[in-house]
């Protein structure tokens, strides 16, 4: 809005302000959207009024640019990544002075003559990279205060890398542990551990650290099991054998590398069978288990002192006559066991296998069981009558005896 002062020298009436001012005319010629600068005001108007001389004193206005304030905004991305859209933000420092329909426009403009630019590709190592302001038409208009924005390129992140627990067998020699990744994913990768290896059985935690430039530090912890607890049969569903190491050197854990296999009576070789039958004459034999471990076809000495064996034979009723006869270096000896539902536990060392036996019932001859009565009860018939006579005749010599002696007195 514009405005005419009026400066008066000398007397006058207050009831002729009014006329004098609504007799000037005051002209601009600029609009909201002139360039910056100063614009002058033309005054004009009758310059001889009743009791008045008018003189015009020539005004201006000054445009000035608008103050703005412009930043950049960025996600940035991790090393190996795609490169992120770069944002202009423009805010307006006076921005009561301006309606939204004339921001919205004044946004455009700017918009459409900023470039903002910043050396980085998905491959720029981890840092902070300017981001570059520059506009690209007259910026007469406007009064840029530019705050200095970044692009970061953040660490990465390590992928498909395995570090996961290892059971292993004691056996005296040295185990390890080592991080399972892609050499040609990874070519450069450094990885230090906490320890290089253990010998005795135990638990052991390893700690991998991975590290590379541009990439965020990895820890990894895997445990190491030496030695093994548990390991049982993988043939003959209808049979079942676990054996359990007691020795307090070794570790609970369960080996599946590790098997125990089953044999069947009818599956011996004949040279098994006569021993068995040799050794076993007494006895029906029930059940023949090996207890040997192997390691895929080879036997393994597992070296331990203690174990405890389960055993489930297919079609097994337990009873007094039943008995278990560890066998070991060709010798067998009988051995106590429990059973509890339906298992048979034994506690050993270490044994090359066990037979399971059942005590045969010899079945007697009638006949000539009743003939052996027979003669028995002879025999004992005729002791009792010559014990019967010896008896009358040393009664008899006794009463002769009496008399003599009465008759010589």
């Amino acid at each position: 809005e514009l405005l005419a002062l009026l400066k008066i020298s000398g007397s006058h009436r207050e009831e002729d302000i009014d006329t004098i001012l609504a007799s000037v005319v005051v002209t601009l010629t600029i609009d909201k959207y002139s360039s910056p600068g100063q614009y002058s005001v033309l005054l004009d108007g009758n310059t001889t009024l009743d009791n008045y001389e008018l003189t015009f004193v020539e005004g201006y206005v000054s445009v000035l640019p608008v103050p703005i304030t412009v930043y950049a905004s960025t996600n940035g991305h991790e090393y190996g990544r795609r490169v992120s859209a770069v944002n202009l933000n423009i805010l307006f420092d006076n921005a009561n002075y301006y309606s939204r329909e004339d921001m919205i426009i004044l946004q455009d403009i700017i918009s459409d003559n900023v470039i903002l630019t910043v050396d980085v590709t998905n491959d720029s190592p981890v840092g902070d990279y300017y981001i570059e302001f520059n506009y690209t038409a007259d910026n007469n208009f406007y009064e840029f205060k530019y705050i200095d924005s970044y692009y970061v390129v953040r660490t990465s992140s390590f992928t498909d890398m395995l570090f996961n627990d290892k059971h292993v067998l004691y056996d005296g020699n040295r185990h390890t542990m080592e991080i399972e990744y892609d050499v040609n994913q990874w070519p450069n990768i450094k990885v230090e551990y906490n320890y290089t290896y253990f010998v005795e059985p135990g638990e052991y935690t390893f700690v991998a650290t991975v590290s590379q430039a541009n990439y965020t530090t990895a820890v990894l912890e895997a445990t190491l099991y030496i030695g093994v607890l548990t390991i049982q049969s993988s043939n003959l569903t209808n049979n079942f054998i676990q054996m359990t190491i007691i020795d307090e050197t070794c570790l609970t854990g369960i080996n599946s590398a590790y098997e125990l296999t089953l044999i069947k009576a009818e599956e011996l070789t004949s040279a098994q069978a006569d021993v068995i039958n040799e050794k076993m004459s007494e006895y029906n034999v029930f059940g023949v288990y090996s207890v040997l471990i192997s390691h895929g076809v080879e036997s393994v000495i597992m070296g331990y002192t203690g174990y405890e064996l389960k055993l489930s034979p297919a079609d097994f009723k337990n009873s007094e006559r039943v008995k278990l006869f560890g066998y070991k270096d060709g010798q067998y000896q009988e051995l106590e066991y429990n059973y509890e539902d339906g298992m048979i536990i034994v506690t050993v060392d270490s044994l090359e296998g066990i037979t399971i036996v059942e005590e045969i019932i010899k079945e007697v001859d009638m006949t000539s069981a009743w003939i052996f009565v027979v003669i028995i009860v002879i025999v004992m018939l005729l002791v009792l009558g010559i014990i019967s006579k010896h008896f009358k005749k040393h009664k008899k010599f006794k009463a002769k005896s009496r008399k003599r002696h009465h008759r010589w007195a």
